[in-house]
Protein backbone atom coordinates (compact mmCIF):
# COMPACT_ATOMS: atom_id res chain seq x y z
CA UNK A 1 0.00 0.00 0.00
CA UNK A 2 1.03 3.53 -0.26
CA UNK A 3 1.29 6.25 1.42
CA UNK A 4 -1.19 8.20 -0.40
CA UNK A 5 -3.75 5.69 -1.25
CA UNK A 6 -6.84 7.11 -1.27
CA UNK A 7 -5.39 10.53 -1.02
CA UNK A 8 -6.80 13.47 -3.94
CA UNK A 9 -4.07 15.43 -5.53
CA UNK A 10 -3.99 18.44 -7.69
CA UNK A 11 -0.93 19.80 -9.42
CA UNK A 12 -0.70 22.74 -11.47
CA UNK A 13 1.62 23.57 -14.16
CA UNK A 14 1.91 19.51 -14.37
CA UNK A 15 2.00 18.83 -18.00
CA UNK A 16 6.15 19.34 -17.77
CA UNK A 17 9.11 19.65 -15.92
CA UNK A 18 9.28 19.87 -12.27
CA UNK A 19 5.38 19.84 -12.41
CA UNK A 20 5.53 16.62 -14.23
CA UNK A 21 7.62 15.17 -11.37
CA UNK A 22 5.61 15.78 -8.75
CA UNK A 23 2.53 14.63 -9.93
CA UNK A 24 4.45 10.93 -11.04
CA UNK A 25 6.14 11.51 -7.52
CA UNK A 26 2.70 11.48 -5.58
CA UNK A 27 0.94 9.17 -8.07
CA UNK A 28 3.75 6.73 -7.05
CA UNK A 29 2.47 7.08 -3.33
CA UNK A 30 -0.74 6.09 -4.18
CA UNK A 31 -2.64 9.30 -4.51
CA UNK A 32 -5.08 10.01 -7.46
CA UNK A 33 -3.86 12.86 -9.47
CA UNK A 34 -5.60 15.68 -10.99
CA UNK A 35 -2.76 17.12 -13.37
CA UNK A 36 -4.14 20.45 -14.58
CA UNK A 37 -2.05 22.52 -16.96
CA UNK A 38 -2.45 25.51 -19.71
CA UNK A 39 -1.48 23.00 -22.41
CA UNK A 40 -1.37 19.30 -21.30
CA UNK A 41 1.02 18.62 -24.15
CA UNK A 42 3.10 21.82 -23.29
CA UNK A 43 6.26 19.55 -23.01
CA UNK A 44 6.13 19.04 -26.64
CA UNK A 45 8.09 22.87 -26.89
CA UNK A 46 11.26 21.35 -25.66
CA UNK A 47 12.75 18.76 -27.35
CA UNK A 48 14.98 17.29 -24.04
CA UNK A 49 11.58 17.00 -22.61
CA UNK A 50 9.33 15.63 -25.28
CA UNK A 51 12.67 12.83 -25.70
CA UNK A 52 12.12 12.03 -21.67
CA UNK A 53 8.09 11.51 -22.14
CA UNK A 54 7.46 7.78 -21.74
CA UNK A 55 3.69 8.62 -22.87
CA UNK A 56 1.84 11.62 -24.97
CA UNK A 57 1.02 13.09 -21.48
CA UNK A 58 1.38 13.34 -17.73
CA UNK A 59 -1.91 11.99 -17.62
CA UNK A 60 -1.10 9.02 -19.63
CA UNK A 61 2.64 7.84 -17.73
CA UNK A 62 0.54 8.09 -14.45
CA UNK A 63 -2.26 5.52 -16.14
CA UNK A 64 0.53 3.48 -17.87
CA UNK A 65 1.69 2.73 -14.56
CA UNK A 66 -0.91 2.14 -12.66
CA UNK A 67 -2.33 5.01 -10.90
CA UNK A 68 -5.50 7.06 -11.85
CA UNK A 69 -5.46 10.42 -13.22
CA UNK A 70 -7.40 13.36 -14.77
CA UNK A 71 -6.19 16.32 -17.16
CA UNK A 72 -7.42 19.48 -16.96
CA UNK A 73 -6.58 22.49 -18.78
CA UNK A 74 -6.97 26.27 -17.50
CA UNK A 75 -5.49 28.92 -17.47
CA UNK A 76 -4.42 29.33 -13.50
CA UNK A 77 -4.63 33.34 -14.03
CA UNK A 78 -8.27 32.89 -14.19
CA UNK A 79 -10.25 32.57 -10.74
CA UNK A 80 -13.14 30.86 -12.43
CA UNK A 81 -11.25 28.60 -14.24
CA UNK A 82 -9.83 27.57 -11.47
CA UNK A 83 -12.37 27.21 -9.38
CA UNK A 84 -14.68 25.48 -11.93
CA UNK A 85 -11.48 23.38 -11.80
CA UNK A 86 -11.50 22.05 -8.50
CA UNK A 87 -14.88 21.42 -8.40
CA UNK A 88 -14.50 18.94 -11.34
CA UNK A 89 -12.23 17.38 -9.10
CA UNK A 90 -14.45 16.72 -6.14
CA UNK A 91 -17.53 15.75 -8.58
CA UNK A 92 -14.77 13.14 -10.02
CA UNK A 93 -13.13 12.22 -6.64
CA UNK A 94 -15.22 13.70 -3.69
CA UNK A 95 -12.31 16.14 -2.16
CA UNK A 96 -8.68 17.29 -2.28
CA UNK A 97 -6.18 16.21 0.04
CA UNK A 98 -2.98 17.91 -1.40
CA UNK A 99 -2.24 21.20 -3.66
CA UNK A 100 0.82 21.57 -5.27
CA UNK A 101 0.32 25.09 -7.01
CA UNK A 102 3.69 24.70 -9.37
CA UNK A 103 1.93 26.30 -12.24
CA UNK A 104 3.93 30.07 -13.04
CA UNK A 105 6.92 31.08 -14.89
CA UNK A 106 8.86 34.65 -16.66
CA UNK A 107 8.59 36.47 -19.65
CA UNK A 108 10.50 38.72 -21.22
CA UNK A 109 14.88 39.45 -20.76
CA UNK A 110 16.99 39.47 -18.25
CA UNK A 111 18.16 42.98 -19.77
CA UNK A 112 14.63 44.51 -20.45
CA UNK A 113 13.50 43.26 -16.73
CA UNK A 114 15.56 45.59 -14.29
CA UNK A 115 14.12 46.37 -11.33
CA UNK A 116 14.09 50.47 -12.48
CA UNK A 117 12.66 49.95 -15.53
CA UNK A 118 10.04 46.99 -15.50
CA UNK A 119 7.08 47.39 -18.07
CA UNK A 120 3.41 47.62 -16.30
CA UNK A 121 2.05 45.17 -19.03
CA UNK A 122 4.90 42.91 -18.52
CA UNK A 123 4.49 43.02 -14.93
CA UNK A 124 1.72 42.15 -14.63
CA UNK A 125 1.28 39.12 -16.57
CA UNK A 126 4.40 37.24 -14.38
CA UNK A 127 2.96 39.33 -11.52
CA UNK A 128 -0.55 37.13 -12.16
CA UNK A 129 1.39 34.03 -13.63
CA UNK A 130 3.03 33.47 -10.19
CA UNK A 131 1.01 35.36 -7.04
CA UNK A 132 -2.23 35.39 -8.46
CA UNK A 133 -2.63 31.52 -9.68
CA UNK A 134 -0.92 30.56 -6.68
CA UNK A 135 -3.59 32.60 -4.57
CA UNK A 136 -6.78 31.09 -6.67
CA UNK A 137 -5.26 27.78 -6.45
CA UNK A 138 -5.17 27.93 -2.24
CA UNK A 139 -8.59 29.84 -1.95
CA UNK A 140 -10.36 27.25 -4.26
CA UNK A 141 -9.29 24.58 -2.39
CA UNK A 142 -9.13 26.22 0.93
CA UNK A 143 -13.17 25.48 1.92
CA UNK A 144 -12.70 22.06 0.78
CA UNK A 145 -9.87 21.10 3.48
CA UNK A 146 -11.47 23.28 6.27
CA UNK A 147 -14.55 21.04 6.05
CA UNK A 148 -12.33 17.76 5.52
CA UNK A 149 -10.56 19.08 8.86
CA UNK A 150 -7.43 17.92 6.87
CA UNK A 151 -4.96 19.34 3.88
CA UNK A 152 -1.73 20.11 2.62
CA UNK A 153 -0.82 22.98 0.05
CA UNK A 154 2.20 23.44 -1.19
CA UNK A 155 3.69 26.39 -3.11
CA UNK A 156 6.52 27.06 -5.59
CA UNK A 157 8.65 29.72 -4.64
CA UNK A 158 12.23 29.81 -6.54
CA UNK A 159 15.54 30.86 -5.38
CA UNK A 160 15.05 33.84 -7.12
CA UNK A 161 12.50 34.72 -4.64
CA UNK A 162 15.20 34.37 -1.95
CA UNK A 163 18.13 37.15 -3.28
CA UNK A 164 18.18 39.54 -6.61
CA UNK A 165 20.26 38.99 -9.56
CA UNK A 166 23.38 40.52 -9.91
CA UNK A 167 22.43 42.96 -12.92
CA UNK A 168 18.88 43.51 -11.28
CA UNK A 169 17.26 41.80 -14.31
CA UNK A 170 14.11 39.39 -13.94
CA UNK A 171 12.71 41.48 -11.20
CA UNK A 172 9.12 40.97 -11.91
CA UNK A 173 10.03 37.05 -11.71
CA UNK A 174 11.95 37.35 -8.44
CA UNK A 175 9.64 39.66 -6.23
CA UNK A 176 6.26 37.38 -7.16
CA UNK A 177 8.29 34.50 -6.42
CA UNK A 178 9.31 36.54 -2.87
CA UNK A 179 5.41 37.47 -2.41
CA UNK A 180 4.35 33.23 -3.10
CA UNK A 181 7.20 32.62 -0.14
CA UNK A 182 5.50 35.11 2.45
CA UNK A 183 2.31 34.55 1.48
CA UNK A 184 2.62 31.09 2.80
CA UNK A 185 3.72 32.14 5.76
CA UNK A 186 -0.04 33.86 5.86
CA UNK A 187 -1.71 30.88 4.89
CA UNK A 188 -0.31 28.71 7.39
CA UNK A 189 -0.84 30.80 10.60
CA UNK A 190 -4.52 31.10 9.21
CA UNK A 191 -5.45 27.12 7.60
CA UNK A 192 -2.96 25.79 11.13
CA UNK A 193 -6.54 25.65 13.53
CA UNK A 194 -8.24 23.45 10.76
CA UNK A 195 -5.45 21.14 10.67
CA UNK A 196 -4.16 22.03 7.25
CA UNK A 197 -0.21 22.56 6.67
CA UNK A 198 0.85 25.33 3.88
CA UNK A 199 4.69 25.14 3.27
CA UNK A 200 6.66 26.56 0.12
CA UNK A 201 9.55 25.07 -1.84
CA UNK A 202 12.26 27.18 -3.66
CA UNK A 203 13.91 24.96 -6.07
CA UNK A 204 17.27 25.55 -7.71
CA UNK A 205 17.07 27.12 -11.57
CA UNK A 206 21.06 25.64 -11.48
CA UNK A 207 19.78 22.13 -11.01
CA UNK A 208 16.92 22.40 -14.10
CA UNK A 209 18.08 20.19 -16.72
CA UNK A 210 17.14 21.47 -20.55
CA UNK A 211 18.34 24.92 -20.37
CA UNK A 212 19.70 24.87 -23.69
CA UNK A 213 16.14 24.46 -25.60
CA UNK A 214 14.22 27.41 -23.47
CA UNK A 215 14.44 30.59 -24.81
CA UNK A 216 16.58 32.70 -22.72
CA UNK A 217 13.62 35.20 -22.17
CA UNK A 218 11.30 32.59 -20.87
CA UNK A 219 11.90 31.37 -17.45
CA UNK A 220 8.95 28.25 -16.87
CA UNK A 221 8.31 26.89 -13.39
CA UNK A 222 8.41 23.26 -14.47
CA UNK A 223 11.98 22.12 -15.66
CA UNK A 224 12.29 18.84 -13.58
CA UNK A 225 14.72 19.49 -11.02
CA UNK A 226 15.51 17.05 -8.18
CA UNK A 227 16.57 19.21 -5.20
CA UNK A 228 14.69 22.12 -3.27
CA UNK A 229 16.06 23.93 -0.67
CA UNK A 230 14.00 24.97 2.11
CA UNK A 231 11.22 27.91 2.27
CA UNK A 232 8.64 29.01 4.45
CA UNK A 233 7.73 26.86 7.68
CA UNK A 234 4.29 26.41 8.29
CA UNK A 235 4.70 27.23 12.52
CA UNK A 236 4.52 30.39 13.31
CA UNK A 237 5.56 31.76 9.66
CA UNK A 238 9.27 31.90 10.50
CA UNK A 239 11.22 33.21 7.43
CA UNK A 240 12.89 31.28 4.51
CA UNK A 241 15.86 28.62 5.52
CA UNK A 242 18.08 26.81 3.13
CA UNK A 243 17.30 22.95 3.72
CA UNK A 244 18.91 19.83 4.31
CA UNK A 245 18.42 16.57 2.41
CA UNK A 246 15.52 14.14 3.57
CA UNK A 247 15.30 10.46 2.61
CA UNK A 248 13.54 9.22 -0.36
CA UNK A 249 10.30 7.82 1.83
CA UNK A 250 10.02 11.39 3.63
CA UNK A 251 9.29 13.02 -0.14
CA UNK A 252 6.80 15.97 0.29
CA UNK A 253 6.20 14.79 4.16
CA UNK A 254 2.12 14.27 3.13
CA UNK A 255 1.29 11.08 5.22
CA UNK A 256 -0.56 11.00 7.98
CA UNK A 257 2.02 9.48 10.42
CA UNK A 258 4.08 13.27 9.84
CA UNK A 259 2.73 14.36 12.55
CA UNK A 260 0.56 17.38 13.79
CA UNK A 261 0.59 20.36 11.58
CA UNK A 262 2.73 22.58 13.88
CA UNK A 263 5.12 20.63 13.75
CA UNK A 264 6.10 20.51 9.97
CA UNK A 265 8.46 21.86 8.05
CA UNK A 266 8.71 22.05 3.88
CA UNK A 267 10.71 19.41 2.57
CA UNK A 268 14.62 20.18 1.48
CA UNK A 269 14.54 17.45 -1.68
CA UNK A 270 12.12 16.06 -4.29
CA UNK A 271 12.56 12.99 -5.83
CA UNK A 272 10.25 11.70 -8.61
Amino acid sequence: MGKLDDKVAIVTGAARGLGRAYARRLASLGAKIAVADLNLRSYEEFEAEAKDMSADSTVAEIQAAGGEALGIELDVTDRDAVEAMVARVIAEWGRVDVLVANAGGGRGRPVDTKASGLDPALLQLVVAMNLFGTVYSCNAVAPIMKEQRSGRIITVSSVAGTAPSKDGGYAHYGAAKAAIAHYTRYLAQDLGPYGITANCIAPCHRDRPHHADRDPGQQPEQSGSRRARRAAPARHGRGLRQGRRVSRDRSLRLCDRCGHPDRWRSLARLTS
